[in-house]
């Protein structure tokens, strides 16, 4: 397993992930932005193909720009009396997939902050386009509708173990304690395990067909097992395990955040927003 994987997985969030998610969530007047997204996304395609730099940067460059105009389009339908509002989850989101575009643009221009190793700044690449924009904005979505109250506070976690996660891998390159990324691993994979079990709970609901039944029950069971090897990665400073390395975990877990939980998340909700436009 080499980087093609990583940058495959990049991919599948500006060709199929983003998509998926914002079509049915962008109001009508705002719909000519899926269009651009294809064209980003397929510009972004060309520049992974290509050796970092200033040309593969460029064609990087209209991803992070496409990522900036969803996110001033949702925030302009949350100041909207005429529009739904969207929920908070869905802002946070869109701010993490326009960070995850400018370590993308960063990839592809061939820098490294701070002194990254380059597949770490593609690594960061991939973190804020799923663990930060997919499961913010499912988490949201299940929030907002069927998650129980006595646990729903806890969706935070969420969102709050994004920048978390980055905070602890800085200060471990800066050379702090390794307990600062072990608590923010740990913040991640509780908000992760929250919303893998509330997208279990959603396979159970009676009114949902096979097939949205079987997309969450596939992203919840994947969210939870990609949680809990970010937990033991997290330990690995007082319980190493030796097969738990950088790659396999992009392989394994990377994977199961992914094709496991972001694709058939996503998919799940959009087949209910298609049949149960009341969701």
């Amino acid at each position: 397993m080499n980087n093609l994987w990583v940058q495959v997985i990049l991919l599948a969030a500006p060709l199929l992930l983003v998509p998926l998610a914002v079509w049915r969530d962008v109001s009508p007047e705002r719909r000519p932005a899926n269009p651009r997204i294809f064209t980003a996304a397929l510009a972004l395609l060309v520049a992974q193909a290509l050796t970092p730099d200033i040309l593969a940067g460029l064609l990087a460059l209209p991803w992070l720009i496409t990522c900036l105009y969803l996110l001033q389009s949702f925030y302009f339908q949350w100041n909207s009396r005429r529009a739904l509002k969207p929920h908070l989850f869905q802002l946070f989101a869109l701010s993490y997939l326009c960070i995850g575009a400018m370590w993308a643009l960063a990839d592809r221009f061939g820098w490294q902050p701070l002194d990254f190793d380059p597949l770490i700044v593609l690594l960061t690449a991939v973190h804020f386009h799923y663990a930060g924009f997919a499961l913010s904005w499912i988490a949201g979505k299940i929030r907002s509708s069927h998650a129980p109250r006595l646990y729903s506070s806890l969706f935070y976690l969420a969102i709050a173990g994004v920048p978390a996660v980055a905070i602890g891998i800085t200060a471990s390159q800066l050379g702090y304690p390794p307990l600062i990324e072990m608590i923010s691993v740990g913040i991640m994979a509780l908000g992760g395990l929250v919303v893998g079990i509330a997208c279990i709970r959603r396979s159970l609901l009676k009114n949902y067909g096979i097939t949205i039944r079987l997309c969450w029950s596939l992203a919840g069971t994947s969210l939870c097992l990609g949680m809990v090897l970010a937990m033991l990665y997290g330990l690995r400073y007082v319980w190493p395990i030796p097969w738990l390395s950088i790659p396999w975990m992009y392989a394994v877990h990377g994977t199961l955040n992914s094709i496991g939980f972001a694709l058939p998340a996503l998919l799940g909700h959009y087949l209910e927003r298609r049949y149960h436009p009341s969701t």
